[in-house]
């Protein structure tokens, strides 16, 4: 009780300190009244306002503000069923407060004047809002102001090219066109942070400009706030990281699986700027046995920069060009843009004039911008009609030709960032104002080409789309990739930085563009960047200015990047199982430190939030200093295996390791078995196993990659035990799932720090024979001055298990 006193001794200083705030600001007053609901509680405060919360989870609750003078539907479009539990709670009342309690966080509602706080089962405060501002509007603009507590750390919110933590700067939350460090075109209202180690997150449900300020300028508070529309927040309690992103992805939706092709490499093809033809480009990359991804076509293959045409003295056939690149093992991909060229001779803006299929100003008028190639008409995506003319136009240009798309200018905004708030956009059948629609604007066009995908494709393919923009939701329709960069050694640590931040922020489908889009990347950087680029989940190459391409810089840097572009291949079957943990619980692909590590203070540092981990078993340390052959890291608690030299490092320190241009520095952590297919041909799968003295587990999932028939159980999901033992530890695989025929393959183990040779290796009761070289249904090896053990085994339906002695 006698902190209670305190805060109320606080709160009144507080008080007295705002008195003199703007006349035009409002804030919730006392509590009047209150009403239990059969989610919550309803309070009724003084200035004619109500504040509602409503449990979904025993930790995960919902705010929203009411207010007589502001009758504003909520933003339900990006809001997942989720299949909440609405769990039961209680309800004390008491003097000063009224406390709802779920079995993981109690929820503090301070009475004079109304403010929250949220504790967890121990009493510790995880947030609170500032006692003397709390929650407050001015006209439409509405704000919640939240105590900053000592060391309070931020993270979220599409990511930044700067420190990972947002602690002490402003974030504006705003699609546009121009990119810069701290505001771009992935507006995902989002954050997780990080109190005393203690892990949680805030969604603002709302798609207005908002801005988050984690303390720029003051030491008081950090704040949020939305230009207008309603106040209506999510909270997420951990008090991990990774439980915070699993709430998240469940209100919000979680990736689905993507093609199998498109992890492979992509090239952006700008056609203006290189002397290769697509074709000629694809069967260069198989040649050279890169492996299979996307062709893209920039706008260029367009007519005049007009939508659905094609330019057929450039292109030609664009089903013979299809056919030719699947040939060589690639798909084809296109441009897409929502601008449609405000052209007479046009009959797909003349239709769109006639049919009032573009965004009107409020006289009527259709909105008409500067988009570069010249003035041009924006479709209007809210609005059912206009989407099924735009789709069948997709449909009747692309059928048979295109397996994806990337979707760009869809923020949508002029060339410095500005669009009139004037112009209108149909939402929920009525006429919105697009200021509460610019940043959902990218979402509904991808939206819309992913489900038509869905419906049209009749082979049952999965969709496959890149989107330059978005917001909350995103990850259920697009891959993202972090904006147009330059092609320097500081825009590739930015892009590290970048795409930890956007995975954070519940996109697991990121890349960059590797090598930089503006200007001509090094030797050195565009070897670093492909590096980076094999352990993205989106593997893009993409330039304004020239081709990239590996074997255009020398014979050297040729062959590094190509082992590095095949290793991707080889490392799919980890990174494909990445995704299916991203598509069943939310999880990001590629991870910062913190993400596993949450209470070692060390791993947020600014220096070292340029490596991640990939998945829960490899750390990676991009090389992203200009001609550096030596990487400094940090390695967090436990033990690791330098992935090139087999070198064991004991963790909780910084290291130095040699790093040559044909490198990238990765460490396997301790218990780690990584699935890799073991050659190009893909006829054996080689586990990479670090096994300390602990048991270690993995389980592998797979599917057709292709269809989704994997939602009908055509899938298989293998469990691998590994249990040591002083005299001896036994490997057991077993089948969990079966719904796939059985492979006709090898299953190749490869044991790191093995010390000794084995004395026997028996698989079931059958002892196992040495052999020397090559991949045999069944044998062993052992090298003795890497201190590898390998194990070749068929792989068969029943229950295996090795023992090794």
């Amino acid at each position: 009780m006698a902190r209670y006193l305190i805060y109320i001794f606080t709160t009144a200083l507080f008080l007295l300190s705002s008195a003199n705030a703007s006349p035009a600001d409002k804030f919730l007053g006392n509590l009047t009244s209150f009403e239990r609901t059969e989610q919550g509680i309803l309070l009724h405060c003084e200035n004619q306002a109500s504040l509602e919360i409503r449990i979904y989870h025993d930790a995960v609750f919902r705010v929203t503000l009411r207010r007589k003078d502001q009758d504003m539907s909520l933003l339900e479009q990006v809001i997942s069923d989720g299949d909440w539990e609405f769990p039961e709670f209680s309800l004390l009342v008491e003097d000063a407060f009224i406390t709802l309690g779920t079995r993981e966080i109690n929820i503090i509602v301070h009475k004079m004047p109304c403010r929250l706080t949220v504790v967890d089962k121990k009493g510790m405060v995880i947030n609170k809002d500032d006692p003397g501002l709390g929650i407050g509007w001015r006209g439409d603009r509405v704000q919640v102001w939240k105590s900053l507590a000592p060391g309070e750390r931020f993270f979220g919110l599409g990511g930044s090219s700067g420190n990972l933590d947002l602690r002490g700067r402003q974030r504006i939350l705003q699609n546009r066109r121009i990119s810069d460090p701290e505001n771009h075109s992935y507006s995902i209202p989002f954050y997780l942070g990080m109190v005393r180690e203690t892990a949680y997150g805030i969604y603002l449900n709302n798609s207005y400009r908002s801005v988050f300020d984690f303390g720029a300028g003051n030491l008081r508070f950090a704040s949020i706030s939305a230009d207008g529309g309603a106040l209506d927040y999510f909270f997420f309690y951990g008090p991990r990281v990774d439980v915070v992103l699993t709430h998240y992805t469940r209100l919000t939706g979680r990736t689905p699986l993507p093609p199998g092709w498109a992890l492979g490499y992509h090239h952006h093809y700008t056609g203006s700027s290189s002397n290769y033809e697509p074709q000629v480009l694809a069967e260069e990359l198989s040649h050279r046995n890169i492996p299979f991804g996307g062709i893209h076509l920039s706008q260029s293959y367009m007519r005049g920069r007009r939508m659905f045409t094609w330019d057929d003295r450039r292109i030609g056939d664009p089903q013979k060009l299809s056919t030719a690149l699947e040939k060589s093992g690639f798909r084809l991909l296109t441009t897409l843009i929502p601008a449609i060229r405000a052209d007479e001779t046009y009959s797909v803006a003349r239709e769109g004039i006639t049919s009032a299929h573009f965004m009107p100003y409020p006289d009527g008028e259709p909105y008409r911008g500067d988009w570069g190639f010249g003035p041009a008409f924006l479709p209007d995506f809210g609005k059912p009609g206009t989407v099924n003319w735009w789709l069948n136009h997709l449909r009747e240009s692309m059928s048979g030709s295109v397996s994806g798309y990337f979707c760009e200018d869809n923020e949508p905004s002029g060339r410095d960032g500005a669009f009139p708030p004037e112009v209108l956009i149909t939402r929920s059948d009525e006429k919105a104002n697009f200021a509460e629609m610019r940043n959902l604007y990218a979402l509904k066009m991808v939206e819309s080409i992913y489900n038509d995908s869905l419906g049209s494709d009749s082979s049952g393919q999965r969709p496959f789309l890149i989107s330059r923009a978005g917001f909350a939701g995103l990850q259920n329709y697009a891959a993202a990739w972090t904006g147009d960069q330059s092609a320097g050694v500081v825009d590739l640590r930015a892009a590290v930085r970048r795409m930890l931040g956007m995975s954070i922020s519940g996109l697991p489908f990121v890349g960059s563009d590797v090598g930089g889009f503006i200007g001509q990347p090094s030797a050195s950087v565009f070897t670093r960047w492909i590096q980076l680029g094999a352990v993205s989940p989106l593997l893009l190459n993409r330039s304004r200015t020239s081709g990239q391409l590996p074997w255009e810089y020398s014979t050297t840097i040729d062959d590094i990047t190509s082992h590095h572009l095949r290793w991707r291949y080889r490392i799919l079957p980890y990174i494909y199982h990445l995704f299916w943990e991203a598509s069943e619980s939310g999880s990001p692909i590629v991870r910062p430190l913190f993400y596993h590590f949450q209470n070692d203070s060390a791993v947020y540092n600014s220096k070292y939030q340029e490596q991640f981990m990939l998945g829960d078993h490899i750390l990676v340390a991009p090389v992203v200093e200009a001609d550096a052959q030596v990487r400094e890291l940090y390695l967090p608690e436990g033990s690791w295996l330098n992935y090139h030299t087999d070198e064991v490092y004991e963790g909780k320190q910084e290291v130095a390791i040699e790093a040559p241009l044909d490198q990238l520095p990765m460490f396997l952590r301790a218990g780690a078995m990584i699935p890799m297919w073991r050659g190009s041909s893909g006829d054996s799968l080689q586990f990479d196993i670090f096994a300390v003295r602990a048991y270690s587990s993995y389980l592998l999932y797979e599917d057709d990659q292709t269809s989704f028939r994997y939602k009908q159980g055509d899938y298989r999901l293998s469990e691998f035990e590994l249990f040591p033992g002083e005299k001896k530890k036994t490997l057991t695989k077993r089948r969990l799932e079966n719904g796939l025929p059985e492979p006709e393959r090898v299953i190749v183990f490869r044991f790191h720090n093995w010390s000794q040779i084995p004395k026997r290796i028996r698989l079931g009761k059958k002892k196992l024979p040495k052999i020397s070289k090559g991949v045999a249904e069944s044998g062993y090896s052992y090298d003795l001055e890497r201190k590898i053990l390998v194990i070749h085994i068929p792989d068969l339906a029943e229950e295996q298990t090795l023992t090794i002695e």
